[in-house]
């Protein structure tokens, strides 16, 4: 088979545009047969999702886009047909009308980018392919040993919490005669409401409203962590383990939301906790090592410059730390005084007020998510303190609340169309500046492959702001 491959070099290896569809396909496959794909792509599929992104229903498969651009039908029978040995007549000819179609797709996928102005960042889409195939290819190894000592933890910690609750829950059980169901939000809220706590359902938004009043409540909340991180992660990282090459090859999607940003799943490593004991089980192959490339606070200081908010401006030409310095605002702390605590505080209230939310959101995100815990009343006060504070932004938002569009851009120009009704507040602000940081964060990757052809370093993960490379110890 890699003989037949190499015979291709004379198409692949110079410097003519390859049109593909699917290109991160076609890529990890030639590079696996160590055939080397010189020249620019053109990714078809990827241009017609960047014509249609956030538009419900769109295919972008090439039998779709046959029909929808050129009015061709394309017969796809063969396409689960055997491969594996010597191809038939039909298959051949399925095969060829494949590639022959590409040409004059490209040409009407060309016209509408233009039309759109998205030629730019279609180009870099198509240069970030490169780094996507070498990704997923590459893979990032996982210290099985010390995973599963952390699936030890999950299932103590369930263990520890449950106990707890049936303890907390003993008043139910012995009226019912049965040790209560954890799973049963019916039970549960029977339950709750026999200690006096009255919820309208057991979703975590909703306990974590009460959870500064009730320790029942708050083990509740840390039983459900540990089950999520129980079933969404567990087993299911151990299981994603190739056996041949000891990695987890996890699948990057270039466009996997409406903003840009890349999605991450089989297995998600982008939503793994970020804990350092978590953390660590990701380890170099022995005799490598990582180097991080961390965009610090990316999403702040896109929101600086499109908000053109003074204050965050010169916040970051002065190379001071915005957290700290929010925190200072919002505690009228001095900035030499801050706490780590009031920082992480103020972490949380930069990001989440990046995205328009309301104190009570803005409460339960903070718990979520960086562990801090505020009452309704400081969260409204951090709320308007940072307003207060941060008038370009402020101005930036309001201005974003009251426009009804249709259509936003990133700063690169990428579009997020609406079509059921006008973008709300939340995609107003998240999808110029979440879309514009995946932007840069992009042209990062899509320049680093060339940039690393000497090292023998190779990129092995992309967790949302990091990008991770494996080399070499020697070569540090």
């Amino acid at each position: 088979m890699l003989q037949r491959i190499v015979s291709l070099d004379p198409f692949v290896n110079n410097k003519s545009v390859k049109v593909v569809h699917n290109a991160k396909f076609e890529l990890k496959f030639l590079l696996q047969n160590e055939v080397e794909l010189k020249g620019q792509i053109f990714d078809s599929m990827y241009a017609d999702k960047l014509l249609h992104a956030g538009i419900r229903g769109h295919s972008s498969t090439l039998e779709h886009l046959a029909q929808f651009y050129l009015k061709r039908p394309l017969d796809k029978e063969q396409q689960n047909s055997d491969w594996s040995g010597d191809l038939t007549a039909d298959q051949l000819a399925y095969a060829a009308v494949d590639a022959e179609i590409l040409l004059p797709l490209r040409e009407k996928l060309i016209s509408r980018l233009k039309s759109q102005k998205l030629i730019e960042v279609a180009q870099l889409e198509f240069d970030c392919v490169w780094a996507m195939a070498q990704m997923e290819l590459a893979g990032i190894r996982l210290e099985v040993d010390r995973w599963q000592n952390y699936c030890q933890l999950i299932q103590q910690n369930i263990g520890q919490y449950q106990a707890k609750l049936q303890r907390h829950c003993a008043e139910w059980s012995q009226k019912e005669g049965q040790p209560i169901n954890l799973r049963s939000t019916q039970q549960l809220q029977a339950a709750l409401a026999l200690l006096g706590i009255q919820v309208k359902s057991t979703k975590q938004s909703t306990l974590e409203a009460t959870k500064s009043d009730s320790v029942v409540v708050a083990n509740l909340l840390q039983y459900k962590h540990w089950q999520s991180q129980n079933s969404k992660y567990a087993d299911k990282i151990l299981k994603s383990v190739h056996p041949e090459t000891n990695r987890i090859h996890a699948e990057y999607r270039q466009l996997g939301t409406d903003t840009g940003r890349l999605f991450c799943s089989n297995p998600p490593l982008q939503q793994i906790p970020t804990q350092q004991q978590v953390r660590s089980c990701f380890v170099p192959t022995e005799g490598n090592r990582f180097i991080i490339a961390d965009y610090s606070q990316i999403e702040l200081r896109v929101a600086a410059q499109i908000s053109q908010d003074q204050r965050m401006i010169e916040a970051y030409q002065n190379g001071e730390d915005l957290h700290r310095l929010t925190a200072s605002l919002l505690t009228e702390t001095s900035i030499t005084e801050v706490t780590d605590e009031q920082r992480q505080a103020a972490k949380a209230v930069n990001f989440g007020l990046l995205f328009a939310m309301e104190a009570k959101g803005l409460r339960s995100y903070a718990l979520k998510t960086y562990g801090v815990e505020m009452s309704l009343e400081r969260a409204s006060r951090f709320k308007q303190r940072f307003f207060d504070n941060y008038a370009g932004f402020a101005a930036f938002l309001q201005n974003s609340a009251n426009r009804k569009v249709k259509q936003l851009r990133t700063l690169s120009g990428r579009i997020r169309h609406f079509t059921q009704g006008y973008a709300s507040l939340p995609n107003a602000l998240n999808t110029p500046i979440q879309g514009s940081a995946a932007d840069i964060i992009k042209r990062a990757l899509a320049d680093l492959p060339a940039q690393l052809i000497d090292t023998r370093a190779q990129i092995v993960a992309c967790i949302h702001d990091e990008i991770i490379i494996e080399v070499k110890r020697e070569a540090c």
